[in-house]
Order: structure tokens, then sequence, then C-alpha cells
């Protein structure tokens, strides 16, 4: 799990190098979407009130800080708490859930993966060469 959330702040990443310096359509809005979501996400399983809402918007200058927060506060969650771990919080509708760790860090990485693909989409349709985030690429700069 650790790996996959390294591969998520990574991707995320090279994602937050690329539109940092364009404007596409409803990218910038997506990214921070991305970013809010997920932190929300360690505020549920921490308990905390939440910091961001999960559409709100991130100016561009604060992206970077705000991935590299969610991969420190990832880890740390990772480090003290095992994947079978029980997290129960209330959802967007003011219902109770109860879910476990591991699901919600792999919802966590899916979600990033889902809206990143929607940002090569729309670069490519902008003909723009999105960044390449491959998983199979970023285990491959380990070797």
């Amino acid at each position: 799990m650790k790996l996959h959330m390294e591969y998520n702040h990574w991707a995320n990443e090279c994602y937050i190098e690329k539109l940092s310096t364009l404007s596409i359509g409803k990218g910038h809005e997506i990214l921070g979407h991305i970013l809010t979501a997920h932190s929300l996400w360690l505020d549920r399983i921490n308990a905390e009130p939440f910091r961001y809402g999960i559409w709100q918007n991130i100016p561009k200058e604060n992206w970077r800080k705000l991935n590299n927060d969610n991969y420190q506060r990832s880890m740390s969650i990772l480090e003290h708490k095992v994947p079978e771990s029980i997290i129960e919080y209330e959802d967007h509708k003011g219902n109770f859930q109860v879910k476990w760790l591991r699901d919600i860090i792999s919802h966590i990485n899916l979600h990033g993966a889902y809206h990143r693909g929607q940002l090569a989409f729309m670069l490519r349709q902008s003909n723009i060469i999105p960044p390449i985030t491959d998983y199979s690429d970023f285990i491959s700069e380990d070797d």
C-alpha cells in the first residue's frame, strides 16, 4: 500500500508540473479536486474536521504543498494503522459509514488515477502531450 501511495504522489507531481504553466478547460479544477478529495479522506481516517471542500478551488501555487502534505499524512497513517483498521465516518449525505482502511487507501489511489486520466484526455484534446504516469514507468524509475 505504501508503494501505491508513493506512486499516487509521483503521478500527481507529474500533473502539477505540467498544469502549473497551462490552462485547459476544467483542468485546474480537476487537479484541485484530486488533492482536496485525498485530504478529505485523510481527515475522515483521522476523525478530524475537513480542511477543504471536496471541489474547493486550490490556487496552483498551493498544489505541490497540498500534494506533499497528503503524502506525508498518508504515510504516517500507513505507519501507525493496520490495513484492516475499521474507519467510521459520516458521508457527504450524512449517512454513517464503516470501511476498512485498505479500501479507503485503494479508493484514494484509484480516484486519483481516474481523474488524471481525464486530465490526460483534456491535454490530448488540446494537442498537448500529457505526462507519462503509468505505474510501470514509476516502478521502472527505481531499477
